[in-house]
């Protein structure tokens, strides 16, 4: 077989690797996997969101870019930063605007997966928030938040199926619901070559408006390609089941591995 024919096939098996193992849904989904980078690993993720979201006459068109640090603190623990820059356009229904932008609340998260057998695994992720968002405009809650999410996964290729049940704690300003529920579900297929993977996700959350007990649902879909080794790109939409708004989020990002 020529030197070259070798060369790709072990190249394409390289980012097969990178595409199906570990186990991986993450962004653009908001459905969390138990996938983790291995000790001494390191990943950087950029990520853009471009929101739309209309209710009861007040539009509000958001961006947010995030810087996510992720690294392998041992085989099944990682460990990440997040660190936000949101802006937002208020217009409401009276002609009034208001317009911030800003440094959002950075997030310190820990991921450790517990358990595997036989495609299966089992997980934990917990996280925090530090206050760094100026509340006064909504670039933050105004105090510490902390989450946990039970995470479950499942491979049998070319498919993954994710699962997560989590609880979190929303301290804030702005007189929402502290408390929020938060299930969800993903499903991946892979196999799409040696680079490509398609993927959709469904979760609910609590309302954090406390005067309604109205559940926001939504449905996700986004696509994974993996440029280099080193390299990805995602890209991918959220659009909000939520019968009183139109609420429409679409995501792409960048992630490097090292």
């Amino acid at each position: 077989m020529p030197v070259v024919a070798v060369r790709r096939r072990i190249q394409d098996a390289a980012l097969m690797m990178l595409v199906v193992s570990p186990l991986a849904a993450g962004f653009p989904l908001t459905t969390e996997d138990t996938g983790t980078l291995g000790s001494g690993r390191s990943k950087v993720e950029m990520i853009g969101e471009w929101g739309y979201e209309r209710e009861n006459g007040t539009r509000e068109v958001s961006v947010t870019n995030e810087i996510t640090i992720v690294h392998g603190l041992f085989d099944s623990l990682n460990g990440s930063l997040t660190l936000p820059y949101r802006e937002a356009r208020i217009h409401e229904s009276l002609g009034t605007s208001t317009h911030a932008r800003g440094l959002g609340d950075v997030k310190f998260g820990m991921k450790w997966r517990y358990f595997e057998w036989d495609g299966l695994s089992l997980g934990v992720k917990t996280s925090i928030t530090a206050p760094t968002g100026d509340d006064s405009v909504q670039l933050g809650s105004g105090k510490s938040t902390q989450a946990v999410h039970a995470i479950a996964s499942y491979e049998i290729a070319p498919w993954e199926l994710h699962s997560n049940l989590g609880y979190e704690r929303h301290r804030n300003t702005q007189n929402e619901r502290e408390h929020l529920a938060v299930i969800s579900a993903a499903v991946v297929r892979g196999g799409l070559g040696s680079r490509w993977k398609i993927m959709a996700d469904i979760g609910l959350v609590s309302n954090k408006n406390k005067n309604s007990n109205e559940l926001p649902v939504h449905l996700g879909a986004g696509l994974s390609y993996v440029l280099t080794k080193v390299m990805s790109l995602e890209a991918g939409m959220k659009h909000s089941l939520k019968s009183a708004k139109t609420d429409l989020v679409w995501l792409v990002g960048m992630s490097l591995r090292f």
